[in-house]
C-alpha cells in the first residue's frame, strides 16, 4: 500500500486487494487433522468482481473494504454451516486459519463475548480475528456482513475492528 496522506487506506495501482501464499488448500489434510463436521473451501476469486464493486460504496476505510466484506461473508457462511448441522454448542469459536491456540482455553463465562485485544491504527475497535461466545450470541458476528451498509452509515468508516466493536455493543444482550 502507498503511504496514506490521511488516516484512510490508499490502494496502490494494480493492487489486487488481497494477498495469499499461492498454496492450494489440501482438503484431505484438513479433514484428517481436524475432522470437521462440514468443510467448505471457497476460491476468493469467485467473489472478487462482486466485492470489488461493493467496495466502492465504502470510500472511507482503514482497511481494504473488499477484504472486510469478504471476511465477514466467510464469518456469516461459517456460522450458517454450523447452524445447518442442527447441533447446539455451549461455546462457539470462530478464528482465522492463521491463529494458533497454543494452550488450552481457560474456563470461559458463556455469557461473555471474547475477542483478541487488537485495535485499528486509530486505536479504536476490537479484535476481528477470533470470536468466542455462546450460541445465542452467534448472530452478533453472523449478521455483521449483512449489516455493513447500516453500520458504515452510523460509524462513517469501513473497518473490521470497528464493525465488531459496534456490533458487540449494539447487539450483545
Amino acid at each position: 500500500l502507498q503511504s496514506p496522506s490521511d488516516e484512510f487506506v490508499k490502494i496502490a495501482d494494480n493492487d489486487r486487494g488481497f494477498h495469499d501464499s499461492g498454496e492450494l488448500v489440501d482438503a484431505n489434510k484438513i479433514m484428517s487433522l481436524y475432522n470437521p463436521k462440514v468443510l467448505r473451501i471457497d476460491d476468493a476469486n469467485m467473489y472478487a468482481d462482486k466485492y470489488n464493486t461493493l467496495a466502492a460504496f465504502y470510500p472511507r476505510a482503514y482497511t481494504r473494504p473488499k477484504n472486510t466484506l469478504m471476511q465477514f461473508r466467510k464469518v456469516r457462511d461459517s456460522y450458517q454451516l454450523m447452524e445447518d448441522t442442527g447441533k447446539s454448542y455451549d461455546m462457539v469459536i470462530n478464528t482465522r486459519p492463521d491463529i494458533v491456540l497454543e494452550n488450552p482455553l481457560p474456563m470461559l463465562n458463556t455469557n461473555i463475548v471474547y475477542t483478541l485485544p487488537s485495535r485499528n491504527k486509530m486505536n479504536r475497535g476490537t479484535g476481528d480475528s477470533l470470536f468466542i461466545s455462546n450460541m445465542g450470541n452467534v448472530h452478533i458476528f453472523k449478521d455483521i456482513h449483512d449489516n455493513i451498509p447500516n453500520i458504515y452509515k452510523e460509524i462513517g468508516v469501513s473497518c473490521p475492528h470497528e464493525y465488531v466493536a459496534y456490533s458487540i455493543k449494539k447487539f450483545n444482550p
